[in-house]
Formats: structure tokens, sequence, C-alpha cells
């Protein structure tokens, strides 16, 4: 059969390798001096094939590849914070992500600073001065109930104190917001949710617009010693053609299930960034061209908790479970957030139920949230 029947598929083969062989000493020397490649940890074809494509879509020049999102949140941590120097971020934030931070300011003297969705600009600035700021790290939406702080705000403080800006841009996946035209100089995906999009790697990216900055990230990630697998490269780059329609359509089940969520009686509260009764709806509209696959909600006073664990439990199609960007549709509930974000002092008796819509279709999650709130809550 003619080779016009077929479409050659671009695809590099798996590539996996510890040692790099040089030909002659005069080449090993030359990398050495020119900071080329003289070790498989740094990368190989694969790795920098992805980094090619996380950087077109996240609309960045330069990428560094570690073993999890964490991982990429840690070594900018590192890469940037010395003892003394203090770091900005969230309330809201990613909780491991200030799990990480207390470890580092237990050993190494780092001064967090936490910041409210509301604060008030120059209050914030003064602490901030007065606590040596050296890096800003935003998260918006927020990590489950998905708050957008006033980003200008967070831009004028690091230009004043001339602070590196941190942005995890896991939520958007690159599609729904451009860190990089609001004032970031990093931009950190978690390759684990939608670039995996089976629930089974784990990976993370660090993005920049700057040499500099890259060569900082570089040092640091080489000298903790973070190297992803080739063969989760390769899953991912045979995958990534499918990566937009599998954040779409997320993206759009889950706005859906939110409108949805907001008719059923005894649910009190809706929490998704699209909603035009959200509070942060203006800023979301501003900064944002779409949302993402999470919804949180809240049932009233009136459901007890023995209810609500039993609604849980009686979902099918909604596996308890954290993380989300993958195929499975994902339920988790938190009830301890009001200890970790004073904003929400008075949600304490609040247990926060975040939803991850996966390749389910709407039609079936509806019936799967229907008929376990009839049987548990309605009974």
């Amino acid at each position: 059969m003619s080779s016009n029947y077929f479409i050659s598929y671009p695809l590099k083969p798996l590539y996996k390798y510890t040692t790099v062989i040089f030909k002659r000493v005069s080449y090993l020397i030359s990398s050495i001096k020119k900071r080329n490649q003289t070790y498989g940890l740094e990368g190989n074809e694969l790795t920098r094939e992805l980094c090619n494509l996380v950087c077109s879509i996240e609309g960045g020049k330069y990428c560094i590849l570690v073993s999890s999102g964490l991982s990429s949140i840690f070594t900018t941590y590192i890469a940037f914070l010395k003892s003394g120097y203090g770091v900005l971020v969230p309330e809201n934030v990613y909780y491991p992500n200030y799990s990480s931070l207390i470890f580092l300011s237990s050993r190494y003297n780092i001064n967090i600073i936490r910041y409210k969705p509301d604060f008030n600009k120059f209050t914030l600035l003064s602490k901030c001065i007065s606590l040596n700021l050296r890096l800003v790290f935003i998260e918006a939406p927020g990590s489950i109930t998905f708050e957008i702080p006033n980003l200008s705000s967070l831009l004028y403080i690091a230009n004043r104190t001339n602070s590196v800006v941190v942005y995890d841009n896991t939520y958007s996946c690159g599609f729904s917001f451009r860190p990089f035209n609001y004032g970031a100089d990093i931009s950190i995906q978690a390759l684990t949710k939608f670039y995996s999009g089976s629930n089974d790697i784990f990976m993370g990216a660090i993005i920049t617009r700057s040499k500099h900055i890259f060569n900082i990230l570089k040092d640091a990630s080489l000298n903790i010693g973070f190297s992803p697998k080739s063969e989760d490269c390769y899953s991912i780059i045979r995958g990534i053609h499918n990566l937009y329609s599998n954040f779409s359509s997320s993206e759009s089940k889950a706005y859906a299930l939110a409108r949805f969520l907001l008719k059923l009686p005894f649910v009190s509260k809706v929490f998704h960034p699209a909603l035009k009764c959200n509070i942060y709806y203006n800023r979301w509209k501003k900064y944002f061209s779409g949302s993402s696959g999470l919804v949180t909600f809240v049932f009233s006073r009136f459901v007890s908790r023995y209810e609500i664990n039993n609604f849980i439990d009686g979902l099918k199609l909604f596996k308890i479970g954290y993380s989300w960007g993958g195929s499975i549709s994902l339920v988790m509930l938190y009830f301890d957030l009001h200890l970790k974000r004073r904003y929400l002092s008075n949600c304490s008796n609040n247990i926060f139920i975040r939803l991850y819509i996966g390749k389910d279709s709407l039609v079936d999650l509806k019936s799967d949230i229907l008929e376990s709130y009839i049987y548990n809550i309605r009974k």
C-alpha cells in the first residue's frame, strides 16, 4: 500500500540513559565549559520535547521538569529563599505548599507571610518590608474554595520589595489564564493533573521567560537531584493532543454541575469562580478566560455529618480520593478549613465537599449526586 495513505505521528522514541558518552576529551571539556549536558539527570530528547510543549502552552521560553507538582514548588523555594528572607503566600494555598514552607522555616529561618483573599495593600506591604520579602507566591483561584485576590496589588507589593513572582497555574492548565501577561516571573504546573490525564503519573514543571531565572532554577534542581522518568514523559507527550479537549470537557461539566448544585435544597453554598453569585466573579472575569473542572459545595446546618458521610459513601461515579485532573471523577471532604484559614473562622461547622469532574457524562454525574442525595439527605 502506498505511504500516501499513512500519516506519520510525531512521537519520539523512548530514550533512557544515565551516562552521557563523549567521543573525545575535547567534547567533554566543551560541554562542561558551555554548561551543556554531561549526565543523564539533566534530561534527554524526551524531556526537552515535553519542555517545549509545556512552554508553548504556558507562554514561556524555558522549562524544568521535576518529579511532582510539589517538587516544582519546593525547588522554586530552595532556589530563591535564604535565611532571613520572607515569602508571601495566600491562606488558601494548596496545603502541602504551606507545609513545605513550615519545614523550610523551622530549619532555615524563612519568614512566612500569609495573605487573605481580600487584603489591605499598604498594611500588607508594610509587613512584607519588615520581614524582608523576596518571593510572592500566587495561587488563584485558591485551593478548594477558589477565591481570587487582587493581582495588581500583589504585583505592586512584589515591585516595591524587588521580589520574584511565582504563580501556580495548575488550575487553568495554561489555557484559561496567562500568568506571564500578569507579571509572573515563574509559572508552575503540576503535570500530575490534566497533563497526566490518567491518575498514574507524578510530574511537575517550572516555566519562565528569563534565562537568568532559568539558570538559578536549573542549579537548584540539579543539586536536589530531581528528574522525571522517561516513560512518564513519553506517556504525557503521547496523550498531549487530548489535553485541551479533556480540560475543556471537564471545565464545562463542572460549571453545569455547579449550577445544578445551586438548585438543590439543603445546599447552602457553592464555590465556583464562574458563578455570578460568587463574590469574586468580577475578578475572575477580569483575569480569566475560563475556569476548570472543580466545584466545591457546603450543605446547610440542617444536614448532619453522619448524613454527609453517607451521601459521599453513596456516590458511585465519584470516587473518594485526593488530587484531580485525570479521567476519574473524584470527591474529597474537608472538615478543618477554618483552622487553616483565618478568614473562614465563622465556618467551623461547615464540611466542604470538593468534586472533580472526570470523563463521566454530565447526565450520569447529576444522576449519581441526585440518587445519593435523595437516599441519604432527603429520606
